[in-house]
């Protein structure tokens, strides 16, 4: 079945190994996994965290179809020369704006650091060790499809915090800096809203306020 925007989960996941690994950090500025975002004069620099948390400022509205609506990037090849040319028009850490553009350059992000092309990355570091062998995604926040068993090694995975067997995919203290946390915080907008790493919390209704998914 298709995962729609459950990837950004997996891939706001994919993210965290990397955390984990002390080889990104959230509160980084963007520009430096991505050197074509260097040297450009912006009022408010891109962050890792902005590119899952949507307060990016890349909600454009632009012209596409309403279900692709800010959900674009992942196949092209000179996505972040592109964003370069219109940085310093970003209202970063302005508004929240729920897109899958940021999710797309975080992708960017992985590949560079990692060397490996984004669902080769997948692949390779989450879903072969979770025994994950019907899910497919090549891009960062809505493509993505799998099935009933692969999806509940990966949320068994999670409610772990990041163990799953024998793999350990990160600690629990990063797992914890995936979950939503309050954008008045993180972002310092007025507002009462949450997000984390492609993860929202979904409690209520009987289900545990500790609980988190997309």
């Amino acid at each position: 079945s298709w995962m729609a925007s459950i990837t950004k989960l997996i891939s706001g996941t994919t993210l965290m190994t990397l955390v984990d690994a002390g080889r990104v950090d959230l509160d980084d500025p963007v520009d430096a996994y991505l050197p074509a975002l260097k040297y450009i004069d912006v009022a408010q620099p891109l962050h890792v965290r902005d590119l899952y948390n949507h307060t990016n400022g890349l909600a454009l509205n632009i012209t596409y179809p309403e279900a692709y609506r800010d959900h674009w990037g992942d196949q092209l090849h000179d996505l972040e020369e592109i964003i370069a040319g219109y940085y310093p028009h970003l209202k970063v850490r302005e508004r929240l704006g729920y897109n899958g553009v940021g999710y797309a350059l975080g992708g960017k992000v992985m590949e560079m650091v990692s060397g490996e092309s984004l669902p080769t990355f997948y692949h390779n570091h989450l879903f072969g060790p979770l025994g994950m062998t019907h899910t497919t995604v090549p891009d960062g926040s809505a493509h993505g499809f799998s099935t009933p068993r692969d999806m509940a090694a990966f949320g068994q995975m999670l409610l772990n915090k990041g163990s799953y067997g024998p793999w350990r995919f990160f600690r629990p203290e990063t797992f914890e800096q995936m979950l939503p946390r309050p954008l008045r915080e993180t972002a310092g907008l007025d507002t009462d809203r949450t997000w984390g790493v492609g993860a929202v919390w979904m409690g209520g209704h009987g289900l545990s306020e500790r609980t988190f998914g997309h």
